[in-house]
């Protein structure tokens, strides 16, 4: 970034006139310095030391000129942001001083892979707990757990399926947990934390339908001649073979599905359709209305990456996930603002550190009570 152009975002950072496209790149440019003292500790760090050592740095990038109208608490906030965690959460307002951080006096651990799968004849087995190979046979079809991960379910030679009534296994991941499916068409599907997914042990007529609570990123094989469908309350989204992501958790405001690769188009149950191409999200309301929107792909598949991306993202919105995530119940206390928060953080950390990177963007203040996380003014 030039340094014309550089002072222009500060001086309106400072007067707190930014709009949301110059915050996002003020942010990006932050977050791209190169700071790497995995040592330090900004919370008892010196203000003027860290102004100092923050222009030392950048004396060979030509910012240093900008950097001088740069005043202290924001240089220091920004290397709280960038050194502490890799993370940055940025608001509209000033950080006058750092906000005490969220004691950890409950470890409270990030999710992993787990879930439970139900068979056809109702018995249900911890993928968890099950040990890698083949964990079931049924209707000619054996289905076996990966050592990363993942389910696959493979047409036994010594058998034909297509001669089988068609079962059903479910697969469902609690709060905590995700998983992969390989179908039994080689469709690959992610299923996000609290979410579930019916699906046929194999595939006939001219269909492959699944049904899908909650959230999953879906990885279609190709077949023109069955077109694969995703249905989910009163959405179905129909495709032949594409990359997409749907979000129909029940808590949400609404449904929305994002298409990376190919065309697929959404229907839903009062007869209304969308067509989608790559790069746009469709959000579907419970009154009906339908939102077709270009988007930033990346924020919405963040999560099968191991990532939180928050683009001026609603706290509660945010609470959700790290509900879902991290199998912890949310409480508000009466005033807490209508804030957004902003930033880019690793699924595996500690839930006290992204806490405390939202404490630090002065968006909330949090306090622990075992499991739930109380979120204050």
């Amino acid at each position: 970034m030039e340094d014309k152009r550089l002072k222009y975002l500060l001086d309106k950072y400072q007067a707190d006139t930014l709009s949301v496209e110059e915050q996002t790149e003020l942010n990006d440019w932050y977050h791209n310095l190169n700071f790497k003292d995995e040592q330090f500790d900004p919370l008892v760090a010196d203000k003027e030391f860290l102004f100092s050592d923050f222009k030392a740095r950048l004396q060979t990038t030509s910012r240093v000129s900008v950097l001088h109208r740069i005043s202290t608490y924001i240089a220091a906030a920004v290397i709280v942001f960038i050194i502490s965690a890799g993370l940055w959460f940025m608001k509209k307002e000033p950080q006058p001083e750092l906000v005490k951080a969220v004691p950890k006096k409950e470890l409270i651990k990030p999710g992993g892979n787990k879930a439970f799968l139900t068979l056809a004849d109702g018995s249900r087995i911890s993928l968890t707990d099950a040990p890698d190979g083949a964990i079931a046979t049924q209707a000619g079809i054996q289905v076996t757990k990966t050592k990363d991960g993942q389910l696959v379910y493979k047409v036994l030679a010594s058998a034909d399926a297509h001669t089988e009534n068609v079962k059903f296994n479910t697969i469902h991941t609690p709060r905590g947990g995700q998983y992969q499916v390989m179908l039994p068409d080689g469709s690959r599907v992610w299923l996000n934390a609290a979410s579930s997914l019916k699906y046929p042990t194999h595939f006939t007529g001219a269909e492959r339908r699944v049904e899908l609570e909650g959230e999953g990123y879906f990885e279609i094989a190709q077949n023109k001649l069955m077109p694969f469908r995703v249905v989910s309350n009163d959405q179905v989204v129909e495709v032949l073979g594409t990359h997409f992501n749907v979000n129909a958790y029940s808590d949400e405001k609404s449904m929305v599905t994002t298409l990376l690769e190919g065309s697929v188009k959404v229907n839903t149950a009062r007869g209304k359709t969308q067509l989608m191409k790559p790069g746009q999200q469709n959000e579907l309301y419970a009154n009906g209305d339908m939102k077709l929107s270009a988007v930033n792909t990346e924020l919405a598949v963040a999560w099968k990456d191991g990532k939180f991306i928050f683009r001026n993202e609603e706290l509660e919105s945010v609470m959700r996930k790290i509900a879902r995530w991290y199998d912890v119940e949310i409480e508000y206390e009466k005033g807490v603002p209508q804030k957004t928060v902003w930033g880019n953080v690793s699924r595996f950390d500690d839930v006290s550190d992204i806490l405390e990177l939202i404490e630090l963007s002065k968006v909330a203040k949090f306090k622990f009570k075992g499991r739930r996380i109380i979120v204050m003014r």
